[in-house]
């Protein structure tokens, strides 16, 4: 079952309100818990609270500081910290336990996932600086859901997750309404293959520890319980009315039975996939910080964040995600093909470097090109999901109208794409 259908809840979307030191926010033991995960013996520790953010009624919330540690040799080290809260008492109850599951599932990669992976890495003689966690993810301080229950299941009011605050680094998510350009896509492409093929390649060779510390936690509950109702909810969520725009009305029978074709499909996953590997679940723009070279201002590295939906699922239905939703259109659709090669000529890097030489194996260019031709129409039912609220996504009504434009437009070019690809095959009567 594709991890889309697993994790869309329609949420309200509030500003946020920024306290500063003035408005003293709750005292919060972020040292405490810093402690627990430091690895060397801290003398002296220290926290300095600068910011509190939080969106009203959705949780967790963020705080901005910095904790400052001094070891028994009196080296000071001082830790920039960006640390996500959970305030359970802000979330409506029928959100509630969606966000509790959210914030547990993102707790479980830092703390569980991402260690066994860094283990593995070690373990395969990888260079430190090609770890996961210092090229595409944030480095974790400290993580606990409870500081007053021992063995919480869930997030109370005192659990939090540490993370390093990417922002003082440089990086920062790219407001990017119409997609990202050229440069910025291949920067996330390549480091969204990297993650799936650093994972891949422990599932093959250590495949017991894999299935112990990091598929444990992979696990997703379906939403819908039908292909009818995923159906019923993407007709609501397009408006069936697109489909007799000038562009695709010669195409409206066709489109139709391939949304209803790509529900079903769904629901027809295989379980053994030699492409399943751990996906972030929810990759599009917003997902990556981007740092941009001080001459020029170009894109030249990213980190993935919100590992909240991470799920085992197929990193090539991800990739086609990713790219219909988050590309500017005019680059993807020069760029497609070549999006496709430098994603494949990463991944196979990755596995090489971990010692896997696959090219005898399913893992080759041919064998991907005919897996992505396999999955592309499966991949529609979670574009169209996910695609109204990701492109929508603004907080200025006087952007609202462009918005809606963008995504009627990125629609259109989604099914006339789908069906130059081959993946849309159109009806016999619409070509006579």
């Amino acid at each position: 079952m594709s991890r889309v259908f697993r994790s869309f809840f329609r949420r309200s979307r509030r500003k946020s309100t920024l306290n500063s030191l003035d408005a003293e926010p709750e005292v919060l033991n972020i040292s405490q818990v810093v402690c627990k995960h430091y690895k060397k013996s801290i003398k002296e520790i220290d926290q300095d609270i600068i910011q509190e953010i939080r969106v009203l009624g959705e949780p967790p919330y963020v705080v901005r500081g910095t904790v400052t540690v001094t070891d028994e040799r009196n080296i000071t080290e001082y830790l920039n910290v960006f640390v996500k809260l959970f305030d359970t008492e802000v979330s409506p109850n029928d959100k509630r336990d969606f966000d509790l599951f959210c914030y547990r599932k993102e707790f479980q990669v830092y703390v569980s996932i991402l260690p066994a992976l860094t283990k593995f890495q070690e373990s395969t003689g990888i260079d430190q600086e090609q770890f996961l966690f210092r090229t595409l993810i944030p480095r974790t301080y400290g993580a606990t859901l409870s500081q007053k229950q021992q063995d919480a299941y869930y997030p109370d009011n005192s659990g939090m997750l540490i993370l390093e605050d990417l922002s003082l680094q440089g990086y920062e998510v790219e407001e990017a309404p119409a997609g990202l350009e050229l440069k910025s896509a291949v920067l996330a492409i390549r480091a969204l293959a990297k993650m799936h093929a650093i994972v891949l390649a422990m599932s093959i060779k250590n495949t017991i520890e894999f299935f112990n510390k990091v598929m444990v936690h992979l696990e997703y509950e379906s939403k819908y319980a039908y292909p009818d109702d995923l159906h019923t909810t993407i007709l609501n969520l397009i408006k069936y009315d697109i489909l007799d725009r000038p562009q695709l009305i010669n195409y409206k029978s066709t489109i139709h039975k391939a949304i209803r074709r790509a529900c079903f499909d769904a629901f027809d996953e295989s379980e053994e996939n030699p492409w399943h590997t751990m996906c972030h679940g929810r990759f599009w723009s917003q997902s990556i910080m981007f740092k941009k070279s001080e001459m020029g201002g170009e894109p030249i590295s990213c980190k993935i964040i919100n590992f909240k939906l991470a799920e085992y699922e197929s990193c090539i239905e991800e990739l086609i995600f990713f790219m219909y939703t988050s590309i500017q259109i005019n680059v993807l659709d020069d760029e497609f093909d070549q999006f496709l090669e430098i994603y494949f000529q990463t991944f196979k890097d990755v596995l090489k470097k971990h010692n896997l030489d696959l090219d005898d194996t399913i893992y080759n260019f041919a064998a991907f090109l005919a897996e992505v031709n396999k999955i592309g129409l499966k991949a529609l039912a979670e574009v169209l999901v996910h695609l109204r609220e990701i492109v929508t996504k603004t907080e200025n009504s006087e952007d609202h109208v462009d918005a809606k434009n963008e995504y009627f437009e990125r629609l259109c070019f989604i099914f006339l794409h789908m069906i130059k690809q081959g993946w849309i095959t159109v009806d016999q009567e619409t070509t006579e």
